[in-house]
């Protein structure tokens, strides 16, 4: 083992940025040299506290392995994907990375795209890579359950790196060999259609009418004011559904609100002892032997569900401030007279989930019966309905709505770029160049324009 991984962390100049270097410790022992280049010289110093704390998590998992304490080797790639995700897991709570929304979305598409295909594949098979190859070929063949279309590029390309990243962690622990990472093949990244992503103008005129005549029917599963947000400011559903009525001021002179926080839901965890070995020689919780098969959850779960978190996807620091126009600041008015209405009448008739409401009982948005927030699932059900209901000419996501806010938002002149990404709450305007979406049309009548004006022609020497 390197005697340098403890204390080496060094920070040299480089251009107009700064390099950090320092050694990564390797489950084998020994040390590789990794870098990151960046023009904050914070980031280089967060860099080397990260490598520094992700190499005593690697030394412990050494010294487990020198001493015996680690579990039996897997057998099958099901019990290789479990090691894997409880070495993330562990690496998570060391060093905060990944998110643990990364987390649970890696163990869906592993659960869902690709245990059904190797879950029951021997690590100690010889034809190993040709089980790999075999997977390649199935993931192109599969269809979306939901929407009966193949899987997009990108989302055939996520299952596929998750796959190569349990693949590199496998062979760190030399429990398969390197040569399997060769029959890896990424799909190359999906460009598509960018005009897409963003509503077409006559959709956006059917939606704001609609939404203008029903105003907020909660009971009906319709809220003017929700999706205002999403079109008007760009917010994303997890900020708007998190958003509390504490940063909401409509009664300033300049009447606007904060985004401050978002709603996550997160992880239910089992409350009934640690994993034991089942009948059907696989492992599972100790609530797996005496419930039920047909049981989804632990009896003794717990924190789990919807929570709100302080900060953004941008970050704790990025806090937009959006200003209210007439519009938007009446649906706020109307929407808060019609929740204070439902709030009465559900702890009148007692329907309301009363530990769920006292511990989020300032959410700008809740149900109207049971006071509960709305989860994301439920809010894109919401959304479909009113798609068909305003007689859109696509089926759009909500998230959509927020590279239709970019990309109008652009248009006017008085905002620009920087504008739309304080706007939007982006760290870097590169990203929010990804979002903008420039159409056609005002191109060439842009780009006419110009080449009138190099031509010597005015408006008025037009026929």
């Amino acid at each position: 083992m390197a005697k340098d991984w403890r204390t080496t962390g060094t920070i040299s100049t480089e251009g107009k940025g700064y390099r950090a270097y320092a050694y990564q410790l390797q489950m084998n022992g020994v040390t590789k040299r990794v870098s990151k280049r960046s023009v904050d010289k914070q980031v280089c110093l967060g860099f080397i506290e990260q490598v520094k704390a992700e190499n005593i998590a690697i030394e412990k998992q050494i010294n487990k392995k020198r001493q015996g304490n680690l579990e039996a080797p897997p057998l099958n790639f099901t019990e290789l994907f479990r090691a894997y995700s409880r070495a993330r897991r562990e690496q998570q709570a060391n060093t905060g990375k990944p998110k643990l929304e990364t987390l649970k979305s890696e163990n869906g598409m592993i659960r869902t795209r690709i245990l059904p295909v190797l879950g029951d594949v021997r690590l100690a098979n010889p034809n190993l890579d040709d089980e790999i190859i075999n997977f390649h070929r199935k993931l192109r063949a599969v269809t979306s359950e939901k929407t009966g279309h193949k899987l997009s590029e990108s989302r055939k390309r996520k299952i596929i790196l998750i796959l190569k990243g349990c693949l590199q962690w496998s062979a760190r622990e030399e429990y398969t060999s390197e040569k399997l990472l060769q029959y890896i093949d990424l799909p190359s990244q999906e460009l598509g259609n960018p005009r897409e992503m963003v509503l077409d103008r006559k959709d956006i005129v059917k939606l704001t009418s609609y939404l203008k005549q029903e105003k907020c029917r909660h009971e009906d599963g319709i809220c003017c004011l929700r999706w205002l947000i999403a079109l008007g400011t760009g917010r994303r559903a997890s900020e708007v559904l998190g958003m509390s009525w504490n940063d909401v001021y409509l009664t300033d002179k300049v009447p606007y609100f904060k985004v401050t926080q978002q709603l996550v839901r997160r992880n239910w965890i089992h409350g009934c002892g640690k994993s034991v070995k089942l009948t059907d020689d696989r492992w599972g919780h100790p609530c797996e032997i005496e419930a039920p098969v047909e049981s989804r959850y632990c009896p003794q779960k717990h924190s789990g569900g919807l929570y709100v978190e302080s900060g953004t996807k941008g970050g704790k620091n990025i806090q937009p401030e959006i200003t209210l126009d007439d519009h938007l600041l009446n649906s706020f008015i109307e929407h808060k007279r019609v929740q204070q209405k439902e709030v009465r009448s559900a702890l009148e008739d007692e329907t309301a989930d009363l530990p769920i409401y006292k511990r989020l009982s300032d959410l700008v948005f809740l149900q109207p019966v049971t006071l509960r927030p709305y989860g994301h699932r439920h809010d894109t059900d919401l959304w479909e309905k009113i798609c068909e209901n305003a007689k859109l000419s696509q089926r759009y996501t909500p998230h959509q709505l927020r590279h239709t806010a970019a990309t109008r938002l652009m248009e006017v002149p008085e905002i620009g770029i920087t504008g739309v990404a304080q706007i939007l709450g982006h760290k870097s305007i590169q990203t929010t160049q990804r979002y903008i979406k420039h159409d056609r049309h005002a191109l060439k009548g842009g780009i006419s324009t110009y080449m009138d004006s190099l031509m010597g022609e005015s408006d008025t020497d037009k026929p």
